[in-house]
């Protein structure tokens, strides 16, 4: 076989390779042979896309030559703008996601040890956060059609924590891919006043249901990441329709430590250093917050973007045998916030991986696999995880495919998609 040839090798659910499929990338793609040859070679086409827009450049060199470091104007006004964009009474800049989540986490006022419930598909960081708050994290499975916890599951979750040492005080949750999880359902299933949940809302900036925009209620965590909807390259902002939490968080980012009972639970607060008795370190620079100004001005265009490219998703995947199109709200009651496309691989013979390996081939780069709190050693010794498992997660985990989806992602991508599963999946 010629050196630059491809060899695509299929596996089926109990790992032995099917047989393979031979191509060669000089004469046709590799995902689909006998087509006419290619005029020139495949283009990347990757996961993310941190495009930093022309008004946000400018924004940039405006901050730098007012001389503010951080807490400035800039921090200033990107609050109000956020807050008005997302329809919240108020909005805190922090220095990122997870130190949003943190401190969100804190102002909770939790004696020492408290359990909080949180999916098990969250990132390691943020069951780090919840421990860094001096809470338990109580892991909660999921749903398979939608890859987030659903009504049984955290009634599950707040039952079994009950009876292990305590009912849960709060919970963190998340959008998956941006699809927005119904907060006032959940809380009630978890027994808890939504007012005790808080949202990571890293992946749904942009989403809604039922009339209300993620963070535009209770509080919210919102990462300003480079591959986040709204990517200034870090960042972070909590959200919250409470006076005092937002107050709270706004000393507590100065370096300060929260009031809190283990701590005598008295508030002593300063004009310059907020709460006595430093500890975080999480301003937001005026320099990321112009950026995050100047991208917010195209939020709403790019969002547009990412409807449209998912419909084109849609389009091309329909009835692709063994691909479940990702779950979002029914129509008109919600919008999906889109930050990737996240399909589901149900198939007899076929392995999810496969068809990572086939996309990969053909130069289209998906989101890293996640891996459930709950199969990781080191997690498993933060979080209280049951015996019986968590099944949802496992299969949701072991069939989820993240695909590309942002506003400049390259013409045509969603047909190579398409191709590469309807030859992979054949």
């Amino acid at each position: 076989m010629p050196g630059r040839g491809l060899v695509l090798i299929r596996l089926s659910r109990s790992g032995e390779p099917l047989p393979e499929r031979h191509t060669d990338l000089r004469t046709t793609p590799p995902y689909l042979p006998g087509q006419a040859p290619r005029q020139q070679a495949l283009t990347r086409i990757p996961f993310s896309d941190w495009y930093v827009a022309p008004s946000a450049r400018t924004a940039a060199a405006r901050a730098l030559a007012t001389g503010w470091v951080a807490n400035g104007p800039e921090v200033t006004s990107f609050e109000s703008e956020f807050a008005r964009h997302v329809g919240a009474r108020f909005a805190v800049a922090v220095s990122s996601g997870n130190t949003a989540l943190e401190l969100a986490l804190e102002v909770l006022q939790l004696p020492r040890g408290s359990r909080v419930l949180v999916c098990t598909l969250s990132s390691f960081a943020v069951a780090q956060a919840i421990v860094r708050a001096g809470l338990r994290p109580v892991l909660v499975d999921v749903s398979l059609s939608t890859g987030m916890p659903s009504p049984c599951t955290v009634s599950e979750a707040a039952a079994r924590a009950d009876l292990d040492g305590g009912p849960p005080m709060a919970l963190v949750l998340a959008h998956e891919a941006g699809d927005p999880a119904d907060v006032d359902a959940l809380a009630a299933a978890a027994g808890l006043p939504s007012t005790m949940v808080i949202e990571d809302a890293a992946q749904g900036l942009g989403g809604s249901l039922g009339g209300r925009p993620v963070g535009g209620q209770g509080t919210a965590c919102f990462s300003f990441y480079a591959t986040t909807n709204l990517p200034v390259g870090e960042g972070g902002m909590v959200t919250t329709d409470d006076p005092e939490r937002a107050e709270q968080i706004r000393a507590a980012r100065l370096k300060s430590n929260l009031p809190h009972p283990r701590h005598g639970g008295h508030y002593d607060v300063t004009p310059r250093s907020g709460i006595r008795d430093g500890g975080l370190d999480a301003t937001m620079t005026d320099l990321r917050a112009a950026i995050g100004r100047g991208q917010l001005a195209h939020l709403a265009q790019w969002q547009h973007s990412r409807e449209q490219l998912a419909t084109k998703y849609d389009e091309q995947l329909a009835g692709t045998k063994g691909v479940v199109l990702p779950h979002r709200p029914a129509a008109g009651e919600g919008q999906h916030a889109w930050h990737h496309y996240p399909l589901r691989v149900e198939h007899a013979t076929v392995h999810r991986d496969a068809v990572i390996r086939a996309l990969f081939a053909a130069k289209v780069r998906t989101a890293d696999r996640v891996t459930p709190l709950h199969q990781l050693r080191y997690a498993r010794e933060l979080c209280e995880v049951p015996e019986c498992g968590m099944p949802g997660a496992d299969q949701y985990a072991a069939q989820r495919v993240a695909l590309p989806i942002y506003p400049r992602l390259p013409e045509g991508a969603a047909h190579r998609v398409a191709e590469v599963l309807a030859y992979t999946l054949s």
